[in-house]
C-alpha cells in the first residue's frame, strides 16, 4: 500500500525537550533497531533524547547542533521529522530544516514559558508559510500537570506572539515527552485536556499545498536525436502525460509531449509530482539547463525583480555593493541585492522599517533582488518548490542566504 509522507519540524529554545519528543516518537512508534536502543540505554533506562542527537558533540554538549532526519510511520502514513537546533546562532539551521515542512511543532518548557525563542520560530513559520502550527506545552510532568499554567501559556502565545503575527490556526497541545503524556496516548494526569494526543493531531493533518496540481518541471540536462527533444528532471509540481501541450520558460515555447520515461518504472503515458522523468518532445526546440517546463495554459510568472523574505546565512554581512549568485532548482543567474526594505523585530513580532543597508547573520529581512536574467517562478505559498532560492558568494561558493519568494 503506498503511503503518504508529512513532513514536520520541531522548534523551541535549548533545553525545551525537542531531542526527546523526537526520542518518544520514534521509540512508541517502535521505528528503532534494537542496537539503537542498547547504544542509548544505561540500566534498563532509555535515554530519549540521544535517539535524535546522533552527533557525538551534541551528546557531550548537551544541546542539538546541526539538523537531524528522523523516521516514523503510523498505520495512517509516513513521517520525515526535522529535529532542529533551538540556540540564536543556529536560526539558519531551522529556516533551512523547516522550508520543507508541512506542519511545525513549537515546544515550549512550562516552567519558562514564551521565550525570545518561541518568537522567533514562530516568525520563522510565519514568513514561510508553514501549513500547520502545533504549540506543545513541554514538561507538564515538572509542574503538577497544572491546567493552569497551560492555560497561561496559551494565553500568552495568543496575545503575544499569534496576534501579530498572519498565522494559520494554531493548535495546543500539553505534553510530557518524558513520561509519554498526550504523545502517543492520551494522559491519565491531565483528564481536563479533551483535546487530541500530538500523533492523532499530525494524523489528522494534510500535506502539500493547494496550487501545486500545477505542472511544473525544472531540466537539468537535455539532448536530442533528429527533431526529438530529450528533456531530463524531476517533476516539482503537478503532473504530465502524453499529448499535453507545455511551454519552455522562459522565451514562451511550446511543444508536446510524445511520451516519458519514469527511472523507476519505464516508459509511462503519464509522469507525476516527484517522479524524475525523461519527457519526450515532438518539437525541435533549443532547450536549455534551468529552464521550466510547464503547463502551457497556467504558467509561471517571469521577471528580473523579485521581492523576497530572506533569512541571512553567513558571517560576512550583505553587501549590496556585491554580486551574488541566484540559484532556484537547476537555474543560476548574477543579481544584485536592490533594496533591504524591513528587517524581523523580535520584540515587536513585526517587520519594521529597515535603518541601514546592513544585514548580519540569522537576521531576518524583506528584500528586493535584481537579477541579470530572466526568473521562472511562482510565489511561495502557492508552489513552495518554485518559490524559494538561495545566493550564493560567487568567489568562496559559500551559501550566504535562503529565500522565499512573496
Amino acid at each position: 500500500m503506498n503511503m503518504d509522507i508529512f513532513r514536520f519540524i520541531t522548534a523551541g529554545n535549548i533545553d525545551d525537550g525537542k531531542s526527546t519528543l523526537t526520542g518518544r516518537l520514534l521509540h512508541d512508534t517502535q521505528s528503532l533497531n534494537k542496537d539503537i536502543i542498547s547504544s542509548v540505554s544505561n540500566e534498563d533506562e532509555v535515554n530519549l533524547a540521544y535517539i535524535a542527537d546522533g552527533l557525538r558533540a551534541e551528546r557531550t554538549q548537551g544541546i542539538t547542533i546541526d539538523i537531524a532526519y528522523k523516521y516514523i510511520q503510523t498505520p495512517t502514513r509516513k513521517y520525515i521529522i526535522t529535529d532542529a537546533p533551538g540556540h540564536f546562532q543556529y536560526t539558519r539551521n531551522l529556516v533551512t530544516g523547516a522550508s520543507n515542512a508541512d506542519a511545525i511543532i513549537i515546544l515550549i518548557d512550562a516552567r519558562h514559558g514564551i521565550t525570545e525563542q518561541t518568537r522567533r520560530h514562530s516568525l520563522v513559520a510565519s514568513f514561510l508559510k508553514i501549513k500547520h502550527i502545533v504549540v506543545v506545552v513541554n514538561k507538564m510532568d515538572m509542574l503538577k500537570y497544572s491546567q493552569d499554567i497551560f492555560r497561561k501559556i496559551v494565553k500568552d502565545y495568543q496575545e503575544t506572539v499569534q496576534r501579530p503575527l498572519v498565522l494559520p490556526e494554531v493548535a495546543y497541545i500539553p505534553i510530557s515527552a518524558l513520561r509519554g503524556d498526550n504523545v502517543m496516548h492520551a494522559s491519565g494526569n491531565m483528564p481536563w485536556y479533551k483535546g487530541p494526543t500530538l500523533m492523532q493531531l499530525l494524523d489528522s493533518m494534510t500535506g502539500g499545498r493547494a496550487n501545486e496540481n500545477k505542472f511544473r518541471m525544472c531540466i537539468q540536462y537535455m539532448n536530442r536525436s533528429g527533431s526529438q527533444q530529450f528533456c531530463y528532471g524531476k517533476i516539482i509540481s503537478g503532473h504530465a502525460g502524453t499529448g499535453d501541450v507545455v511551454a519552455i520558460q522562459p522565451g514562451n515555447r511550446t511543444a508536446r509531449v510524445e511520451k516519458a520515461m519514469v527511472h523507476a518504472n519505464g516508459e509511462t503515458d503519464f509522469a507525476q509530482e516527484g517522479e524524475c522523468v525523461c519527457i519526450f518532445l515532438k518539437n525541435d526546440i533549443a532547450i536549455e539547463r534551468g529552464d521550466i517546463l510547464c503547463d502551457a495554459y497556467d504558467q509561471p510568472n517571469i521577471g528580473t525583480t523579485l521581492s523576497v523574505t530572506l533569512c541571512w546565512l553567513d558571517k560576512t554581512p550583505l553587501n549590496m555593493e556585491r554580486e551574488y549568485v541566484l540559484q532556484m532548482n537547476s537555474f543560476d543567474t548574477l543579481c544584485r541585492v536592490s533594496a533591504i526594505n524591513t528587517k524581523a523585530d523580535i520584540e515587536k513580532m513585526a517587520f519594521v522599517r529597515c535603518a541601514n543597508n546592513s544585514l548580519q547573520e540569522n537576521e531576518i529581512a524583506t528584500l528586493t533582488i535584481e537579477c541579470y536574467n530572466d526568473v521562472v517562478y511562482d510565489t511561495y505559498s502557492s508552489i513552495a518548490a518554485m518559490g524559494r532560492g538561495i545566493l550564493i558568494d560567487k568567489e568562496t561558493n559559500y551559501t550566504c542566504g535562503a529565500f522565499v519568494i512573496d
